[in-house]
Formats: C-alpha cells, sequence, structure tokens
C-alpha cells in the first residue's frame, strides 16, 4: 500500500540529525555575531512559521484558509520544504492521524513516549492514502513529494558555493534544525501530562515564543479547522495574523 511518508521519515531524522551536530559544532567553535544571529531568526522564521506552521500545518493539513495567490501557495512551500521536515503530503497524513488519534497508543507523536523521541523524530507513521486523497489530487504537491529534499539540496548547495561553510550553517543547517526542534518540542510540551497522570492537549503560553501561535494548542484541538488559535484577545496568534490579513483571499479563512 502506498504510504507518502513511510520511506521519508528516516531521511528526515538523518538529516535533522545531520544538521544538529554540524550548528553544535559550528556553535561550540565560533558562535555567532549578531547578524548571523539575525539571519538565524529570518531564515528560521521562513522555515517553521510561513512554511510548516502556516502552510504544512494550517493550510495543507487542515484547510483553514485560501491563499490569495497560486503563486504565493507554492512559494511558503518551498519555505516548508527547505526546513527538510518531509513533503506536505506526508507531514499532513501525519498530522491529520495525530488529531484523529491524539493521546493515544496510536498517535503518530503520542507525548507518552517522552520527549527524547518526541525531539528527535520517532514518530509511528501508518496511515491510508485515503487520509490524503485531497492532496494528492494537486499534481504540484505530487511532484514535491517526489522530490521532497531537492529544493533544500540546491539551496544548501549555493549557500557553501557562495557563502561557505558559515553560509551553510547560518542560513540552512542551524534554522533547519532549529525547526525539527521546535516541532518535536511542541508535540512534547502541550500534549503535557496532567495531574492525574493523563496526556491532552494543552495550552503552553511560552511555546508561542518559537511558534507563533501554535502554543495555545488545546485551543488549535478544540476547532482545528480555524486558521487562528484566538479564543480570546490574551491568546495572541501572529501566524492568525498573517493568514488573515496578508496571506488568504478575502473572506476565505475559516473560523468557526
Amino acid at each position: 500500500m502506498f504510504n507518502p511518508f513511510e520511506s521519508r521519515i528516516v531521511t528526515v531524522q538523518y538529516l535533522f540529525y545531520t544538521n544538529l551536530l554540524v550548528s553544535a559544532y559550528y556553535l561550540y567553535s565560533y558562535g555567532l555575531t549578531y547578524t548571523q544571529a539575525g539571519v538565524v531568526t529570518v531564515i528560521f522564521i521562513l522555515m517553521n512559521i510561513i512554511g510548516m506552521i502556516m502552510t504544512f500545518h494550517r493550510y495543507y493539513s487542515h484547510k483553514s484558509f485560501e491563499f490569495k495567490y497560486e503563486w504565493l501557495r507554492k512559494l511558503c512551500t518551498i519555505f516548508g520544504l527547505l526546513s527538510c521536515s518531509g513533503s506536505p503530503i506526508g507531514w499532513a497524513g501525519i498530522h491529520r492521524m495525530h488529531h484523529k488519534l491524539s493521546d493515544t497508543d496510536e498517535d503518530p507523536h503520542n507525548a507518552q513516549d517522552g520527549f527524547l523521541k518526541m525531539v528527535t523524530l520517532q514518530y509511528k507513521v501508518n496511515f491510508s492514502p485515503k487520509t490524503v486523497v485531497d492532496l494528492l489530487k494537486d499534481k504540484f504537491l505530487v511532484t514535491m513529494h517526489k522530490y521532497t529534499f531537492l529544493p533544500a539540496f540546491i539551496y544548501a548547495i549555493s549557500l557553501f558555493v557562495l557563502f561557505g561553510y558559515t553560509g551553510l550553517v547560518v542560513a540552512f543547517c542551524l534554522p533547519a534544525c532549529c525547526t525539527l526542534i521546535s516541532q518535536g518540542l511542541t508535540n512534547y510540551v502541550n500534549h503535557s501530562e496532567d495531574a492525574v497522570g493523563n496526556h491532552k492537549a494543552s495550552n503552553v503560553w511560552w511555546i508561542n515564543i518559537i511558534s507563533w501561535g501554535d502554543g495555545w494548542h488545546k485551543n488549535h484541538h478544540d476547532s482545528p479547522r480555524n486558521y487562528t488559535t484566538t479564543k480570546q484577545w490574551y491568546y495572541i496568534d501572529p501566524t492568525g495574523w498573517i493568514i488573515k490579513h496578508v496571506i488568504s483571499k478575502k473572506g476565505s479563512a475559516y473560523y468557526g
């Protein structure tokens, strides 16, 4: 049976481990200047906030809005692919199963499996193609699935040729690594254990520092098709604001 992600999760893991080791070595040996830290932050925002949280998560996984322009959808998809998180089809398949089986033994990334397994992406991948049948009709996505890591490979080689080892680490390895750590940390912390030992979706404010709104995780699980996690004014969701005011077609951002 065709599984859109099975053959790639191991590659995602190895690329993450490689980026982690390369980044750790660079930071230990050279550190970061303020300018380099700024570059890491900007690329991290493009990869994690725009690429993963907004596009892979809220758009492809939940279809909570429609992009204003087709070229913008494709560009934001590329931002996600540059992080080496996998293909949109596979990522959405895993995430949809997570919502269906949340906090059970069949949950692809069950927080009960422990912190280490979450941050090292030791996910259980087993979902039917029916889970992502809508995405399999999209020729662009199927092509991006077939060549999942090609955009990142071209990007990384270009950085190395133009800017050397430093450019490769600062503009690729480190922000890509941080993007995957952010995903794993969210999957663990936002399904924390309650007072009686049960794991469930929880709102954790400080996760929003790295996820720009996905820290309000209980709000998201309560209404997964909402483009925003804001329920009250104090649930600040920058990603939802960008979707509504910059990215989406007028009136297409679903809230309800």
